[in-house]
């Protein structure tokens, strides 16, 4: 089967990445409820649309500021734009900024070091098994990668690059750093500039960032990032009485110390500490094989040619030193997780790109042996999923299985017809086999893997549950509830308040309170509305704390 060189041309080169990404990062996008930390980044972003308030974000009626809110803007503006309040519309915007860094590096490698390193770049980011991770929920981490890969891309394309343009570089880097500060904090300034310093150190370029471009570009980055601090200090109140059960605390005092707290040494488990260390590089899987590969000298010296400065950008020295420097950073810091230094992902993955363009005919040789044969191994692996998914996902979705298993199948036998071109020439054509069996796993994966998970859900029986208790046009009133995940399911027929002031007479509809705060105020509730009419337990497995439903005949 022939196939048009998709790394001569730039269209090419953007067609396969954007069609790689649909078909690993959308499908099944909006199946699995919310996990993780998704909660906390999604219900602020519908309070602000529901308040406009789009300053302060909140968590069951109060103030939250653990985080600063680009990633409650980020999922208020998916639900906002395509119109939807579920799982697809506020995970959508995470998955295309995943899309634009990948398209960018690839624009920005290409650039400087020629169109097969930009294509490899590309893929590898948008391929990285943790990225996929990451880009498919909708957490700091994915946006906050995103945002410091395109600030570098931009770097490496219009700073270091052939034809600098520094205005350009700094100016778009300016407005992504800041906007990842937004995100997460300053965190990734250390991993930005320890590739940049050492970059332009080693290449003896370090004139560049004395530019006033440089400096203009600071600006723009603070610009972007203080504005919103300085209007959150200033409406700061505290108040003692609602730091509880949502761990939220005076603005930025809070944000400093969930900060800091990754600094102090008493936070050191050194045993977790030491794993956490090698659990980040492998975080960088598929590239991190070559990285590692490439700290071997003997295998480096036999692989690569001698020459690995590319004329037209940064040094493979120069990269090299600037991974280790800020790797290292950030990952001997006491409260380190494997996470912390995925920002890391664009330079590595240009770094592999880098290093594959310059593999002498041994080095090459070997490479593509080895790619091949990895994925020919995979494709038994393929084939029994595909057989046994509709085996394993439950009885109702099992038509569905059997269609996305079918199609997992196709794909694996695909390229194993077509083994004989794809797996034997060049690392192209591996690529993109490669890419073909990762659409098989993903299909295998969104039609058995995920319908087995909805049989564990623990927030969407919770709002049905609820939801089965109302009666059309009521809308319940959560009352202390701190953060509950499940409202993200019953937001338009809920609302949460976080003190008797914020209660109405009549309510509105049933009072939904947990069993420990009915045992102190109950008596208060009956003295306002009277002696309730009904009130049933529902089982609440996100937290194991029961809910009441209770009911009055005035007004509920």
């Amino acid at each position: 089967m022939k196939f048009p060189d998709i790394q001569s041309r730039l269209s090419f080169t953007l067609l396969f990445l954007c069609v790689f990404w649909a078909v690993v990062y959308l499908p099944g996008l909006g199946s699995e409820e919310l996990r993780g930390e998704e909660p906390r980044r999604i219900i602020p972003g519908l309070e602000m649309l529901r308040s406009g308030d789009w300053i302060q974000p909140r968590i069951a009626d109060r103030d939250y500021d653990r985080k600063p809110p680009l990633i409650n803007w980020v999922a208020a503006a998916g639900m906002a734009v395509t119109g939807r309040v579920d799982e697809f519309g506020a995970r959508l915007p995470g998955a295309v900024l995943v899309l634009v860094m990948g398209l960018g590096i690839s624009i920005a490698a290409r650039r400087t070091y020629g169109p097969a390193a930009g294509l490899l770049a590309g893929f590898l980011v948008l391929a990285n098994f943790e990225m996929i991770h990451k880009g498919r929920l909708l957490e700091i981490e994915g946006t906050y990668i995103a945002l410091t890969g395109l600030a570098w891309a931009a770097w490496l394309g219009w700073v270091a690059g052939p034809d600098p343009k520094p205005w350009r570089g700094w100016t778009v880097a300016g407005i992504c750093l800041g906007l990842a500060f937004l995100a997460k904090g300053p965190v990734h300034l250390i991993m930005f500039y320890a590739v940049v310093i050492a970059s332009h150190w080693t290449d003896r370029t370090l004139r560049h960032l004395r530019h006033p471009a440089h400096f203009w570009g600071l600006l723009v980055a603070a610009a972007v990032a203080i504005p919103w601090f300085l209007i959150v200090a200033a409406r700061s109140v505290v108040d003692p009485a609602t730091a509880d059960a949502v761990e939220a605390s005076s603005s930025i005092q809070g944000w400093i110390g969930e900060l800091t707290s990754r600094l102090d040494p008493r936070a050191l488990d050194f045993g977790s500490w030491v794993v956490q260390i090698f659990k980040g590089i492998f975080n960088f899987f598929p590239g991190a094989i070559l990285l590692l590969l490439l700290a071997w000298r003997p295998l480096r010296e036999r692989w690569f040619t001698r020459d690995n400065t590319a004329v037209t950008g940064p040094s493979v020295q120069g990269l090299v030193r600037g991974l280790i420097i800020g790797y290292l950073i950030i990952a001997l810091t006491p409260a380190a997780r494997a996470r912390f230094s995925m920002p890391m992902l664009v330079p590595s993955a240009v770094l592999v790109a880098v290093l594959m363009t310059h593999l002498n005919v041994m080095g090459h040789a070997m490479l593509v042996k080895g790619w091949g044969r990895a994925i020919a191994g995979s494709l038994p692996l393929l084939a029994l999923a595909a057989i046994a998914g509709p085996f394993l996902a439950p009885e109702e979705y099992r038509a569905f299985a059997v269609s996305m298993s079918t199609i997992a199948l196709g794909l694996g036998v695909l390229v194993f017809v077509f083994r004989g071109s794809w797996l034997s020439t060049s690392w192209p054509r591996l690529m993109m086999a490669s890419a073909v069996v990762m659409a098989g796993v993903t299909a295998f994966y969104v039609g058995s893997i995920q319908p087995m998970q909805r049989e564990r859900e623990v927030l969407r029986p919770v709002a049905a549950a609820l939801r089965a208790h109302l009666n059309p046009g009521e809308t319940a009133i959560v009352y202390k509830a701190a953060l509950q995940p499940w409202m993200f399911y019953l937001w338009y027929e809920a609302r949460e308040v976080s003190s008797w002031g914020g209660l109405s007479d009549p309510l509105p509809g049933p009072l939904v309170i947990q069993p420990k705060y009915w045992e102190r105020e109950g008596e208060k509730f009956i003295r306002q509305y009277g002696p309730h009419t009904a009130i049933e337990r529902i089982p609440n497995p996100w937290d194991r704390d029961d809910l009441l439903i209770v009911r009055w005949s005035k007004g509920s």
